[in-house]
């Protein structure tokens, strides 16, 4: 059974109401300073919306901003000034980025570009292979399914300009949190797990 979000996050407040959140900040109910949104699925096609949330992450300042499959952001390869202003000019607010994604050639240049640290997968479809071969400078049947077994990949460290060979995540030595799903009484179960 998955856990509420609330039970998840501990120390975090979850909204999923972006007026409630900044509601509550003006009030100054959020007694904590880490809040996670999570944003209704209508939002995914709103440009105002998105760019609202933006543009407070960028004015908000000590910020870690998290955005799950880059993809669904309006603007595909042309992202909106407000999320541009987060990932150029962030850092010297204090502003962390964190982008994740499925689909590497659907999503904006920028995104890859002004990334410090680069984590790549397996990949299945060329076209999101070759691009990012592109962004790491290695060949792109690297992240070929076939070349790639779970939990392996390359990392790119953008300051010292070169990729990692092949490695391995190694969940086994931290405290995890599993969360389980699906079916139950030994049918498929899908598994979730949180490293902390």
């Amino acid at each position: 059974m998955l856990q509420k979000p609330q039970d998840r996050w501990l120390g975090h407040k979850v909204y999923d109401d972006f007026d409630m959140l900044i509601e509550d900040q003006k009030k100054k109910v959020i007694e904590r300073p880490r809040v996670i949104y999570r944003p209704p699925i209508r939002e995914e096609r709103d440009k105002a919306a998105q760019d609202d949330f933006f543009w407070w992450v960028y004015d908000r300042w000590h910020t870690r901003l998290y955005v799950d499959e880059a993809y669904s952001i309006l603007g595909g390869t042309n992202p909106s000034e407000a999320l541009q202003a987060c990932l150029s000019r962030g850092r010297e607010r204090g502003i962390s980025t964190v982008i994740s994604t499925q689909r590497p050639a659907r999503i904006p240049v920028i995104t890859m570009s002004e990334s410090e640290h680069t984590f790549v997968f397996r990949l299945n479809a060329k076209r999101d292979r070759e691009t990012a071969a592109d962004l790491i400078d290695v060949d792109p049947y690297e992240f070929h399914p076939a070349n790639l077994k779970d939990f392996e990949f390359y990392y790119f460290s953008a300051r010292a300009g070169q990729a990692s060979g092949k490695l391995t995540l190694d969940i086994s030595a931290h405290k995890q949190h599993t969360l389980t799903g699906g079916y139950e009484n030994g049918q498929r179960q899908r598994a979730a797990t949180a490293t902390v």
